[in-house]
């Protein structure tokens, strides 16, 4: 279709855009500041596209109309809060704060993914129950995984400030709700693993 062609052909704008500041540009020059800004571009229109799309699902008179719905708002608050960080170190010129209102963007992004998912896996016919305890430790598995993954990696050595409970808040929010999304997908991929 006509979004298909227009997507590929602004993947590989932005692509060639991206190889050409890595080869030819210096680290510090205003073209990045612009690239940030622009790049935002993309999701943009995957947002846009979403949207018509779901029209013709029934949009949130379905359940898949509304699983589309969801995911373009996801993007569209990705979106949000790159256009944000971009903003603080591009114009502003300064160094990011966290949490800031970026991370509105960003962590809005969870829930609207984690309602998407669970509108699709419903618009299939799943039904995702845990009735058995092995689908209970396989559906809890991903999510503690992951917060294991993100506090080894990241988190190591964390210190708890609680004067900054919304950091807190977000330093373990982000991986644990990634793995809720994540955990959705992937019990819905697996047949064994839900009743349909």
């Amino acid at each position: 279709s006509r979004l298909i062609i227009i997507a590929w052909g602004m993947f590989l704008f932005f692509a060639l855009w991206w190889v050409y500041l890595q080869v030819f540009v210096e680290k510090e020059d205003v073209a990045y500041g612009i690239f940030a800004f622009i790049y935002c571009t993309i999701a943009l229109f995957g947002v846009l596209s979403g949207i018509m799309t779901s029209r013709r699902w029934g949009g949130v008179k379905t359940l898949l109309g509304k699983s589309i719905i969801l995911f373009s708002s996801g993007l569209f608050m990705q979106a949000m809060g790159q256009i944000t960080y971009a903003y603080f170190t591009n114009i502003q010129h300064i160094k990011v704060p966290y949490p800031s209102l970026g991370d509105i963007g960003y962590f809005g992004t969870i829930p609207l993914y984690i309602s998407g998912a669970y509108f699709l896996a419903k618009s299939s016919g799943i039904r995702i129950t845990l009735q058995s305890y092995q689908k209970k430790i396989f559906a809890l598995f991903i999510p503690l995984v992951m917060l294991v993954f993100a506090y080894l990696l990241f988190l190591h050595g964390y210190v708890f400030d609680w004067k900054q409970p919304i950091k807190i808040f977000l330093d373990f929010g982000y991986p644990l709700g990634e793995g809720i999304y994540i955990s959705i997908a992937i019990i819905c991929q697996v047949p064994n693993l839900v009743d349909s």
